[in-house]
């Protein structure tokens, strides 16, 4: 006799904290994972995201504010499980002060 058990846990997933662009950070790295082993990582822009590289591994470089959909899939199985991370542009400008002028 033969026991097979059917595993339908859906793939762990993590993508990180949030990112904040400014004026003088212009990317950011989403940092996911997963502690499901056999697992592949796909990421989504969307909302006005870009990424640069990375989007198919646990980390990819973003340049633009957005919201980054991470889907971590178990390639024995159909399981599938998404998280998001978004990312801020802060483009306040600093304050400045010359001084008075002098003549």
């Amino acid at each position: 006799m033969a026991v097979v058990t059917l595993n339908n846990n859906a793939p762990n997933v993590k993508c990180g904290a949030d990112k904040v662009l400014t004026c003088t950070t212009t990317s950011a790295t989403l940092s996911g994972s997963s502690t499901t082993a056999g697992v592949t990582y796909a990421w989504a822009a969307s909302n006005g995201g870009n990424i640069v590289s990375g989007g198919t591994t646990a980390t990819a470089t973003v340049n633009a504010a957005g919201t980054y959909t991470l889907t971590v899939t178990e390639t024995a199985t159909p399981d599938v499980q998404q998280q998001m991370a978004v990312v801020t542009l802060n483009n306040t400008l600093p304050n400045v002060n010359a001084g008075r002028t002098k003549y």
